[in-house]
């Protein structure tokens, strides 16, 4: 008798146990949820984008279409200059002629190569492995987010109607660009750390469950992050913000690591 109470209770134990494990797993999908939709919110409260915030926003349209992040920057396409032609034809769905390029927007770091895989224009072999060559370089002007924006750019191509016949060369250097990033300390710019989230997460890597805990913690009340880790002295933007959701969502569509 005393076993079979023994072997009930040991039951009920267990039960109790997944039971508390499936709770524990629905408030933490809930709060991801909530720090996502406060984000989102955050997002459609700002005027101000730049041209970087879209470029971001871009490559998340295409992963989370429902959030509809390429309307949320179409209504702030008058916040453009004359600098950003192309970024402007491409959320009003203009053609773009590479040729039209002004000389500052060909001659900005990476911005031809966001309009050639925004127009999946040269996507080759050669082009891919240009994005492979992109690799951190600490003395150069903006040398540590050379990773971050090649699997942005390799994301974007991902996107194109022929991306299929490069589809193993794509792969490879994204795991390429992911494992040079994981290799790196944690950044001290809470920006390029939540950047390196971002496309680690868009290169398919789970984040693990400290990393996911670190950017929801770092939500400000307003919905949106900074670009300093201390919160008592940052001020929210949009560019910090697009990033934490962007690793948010991914996290949420890969899972997470223990």
């Amino acid at each position: 008798m005393n076993k079979e109470k023994l072997a009930i209770g040991l039951g009920l134990a267990i039960l109790l146990f997944a039971g508390f494990g499936v709770h524990a797993q629905l408030v933490a999908n809930e709060q991801l949820q909530n720090a996502i939709n406060n984000g989102v919110a955050f997002l459609d409260s700002q005027s101000n984008y730049d041209a970087t915030d879209i470029a971001v926003l871009a490559v998340l349209d295409g992963v989370a279409p429902s959030y509809q992040f390429k309307q949320k920057a179409i209504q702030r396409v008058d916040q453009l200059d004359e600098n950003h032609t192309f970024w402007r034809k491409w959320l009003l769905d203009e053609p773009i002629n590479l040729n039209e390029l002004t000389p500052f927007e060909v001659n900005l770091k990476y911005n031809l190569m966001y309009a050639k895989a925004l127009t999946c224009t040269d996507l080759s072999n050669e082009t891919i492995q240009s994005l492979a060559n992109l690799v951190d370089n600490p003395q150069e002007e903006f040398g540590n987010y050379n990773n971050e924006h090649a699997i942005l750019i390799l994301q974007l191509y991902n996107q194109c109607p022929n991306a299929s016949v490069f589809s193993t060369v794509i792969s490879n250097t994204l795991n390429q660009q992911k494992h040079a990033i994981l290799s790196q300390a944690s950044s001290s710019s809470l920006d390029e750390q939540l950047e390196r989230y971002c496309v680690l997460g868009l290169a398919g890597q789970q984040l693990t469950q400290s990393q996911l805990n670190e950017i929801l913690l770092l939500q400000q009340v307003d919905g949106g992050w900074s670009t300093d880790y201390d919160l008592s002295k940052s001020t929210t933007y949009v560019h910090p913000t697009a990033l934490a959701l962007c690793a948010l969502i991914k996290s949420q569509q890969n899972g997470v690591l223990p």
